[in-house]
């Protein structure tokens, strides 16, 4: 009996503009001072849904709620609240508060997200 070696090799999805698309996200998000995510999918099935791993990833980014009249009226109050989240390069490491001069000497008291 012949033996047969086999190779399989496990393909990654496709790169946009050779990276990651959870980067652009992040590049996406630090863009703009206030964003929210808003997602047709159930809160209560967001980790057990299909892209439950994707739907984690995304939370990690930006804050996520349910595209419902709920889900936009606490999405609505969200971006209206000032909150402060550090700016992080697609390094990860931390830039000073206000890098580009986003909320400094607004008085605004910080609120952690």
């Amino acid at each position: 009996m012949q033996t047969v070696n086999v190779a399989v090799q496990l393909s990654r999805p496709p790169l946009i503009n050779g990276e990651p698309g959870i980067e652009s996200l992040r590049r996406l998000r630090g863009h703009f001072d206030y964003s929210v995510w808003l997602n047709t999918t159930p809160a209560d099935e967001w980790d057990r849904a299909y892209g439950s791993t994707t739907m984690r990833l995304v939370r990690e980014v930006f804050p996520m709620f349910e595209l419902t009249v709920d889900g936009l009226t606490a999405a609505t109050k969200k971006l209206m609240v000032r909150y402060w989240r550090p700016r992080v390069s697609l390094t990860g490491a931390e830039q000073p508060h206000g890098a580009r001069g986003a909320h400094a000497g607004d008085g605004a008291a910080p609120v952690a997200r």
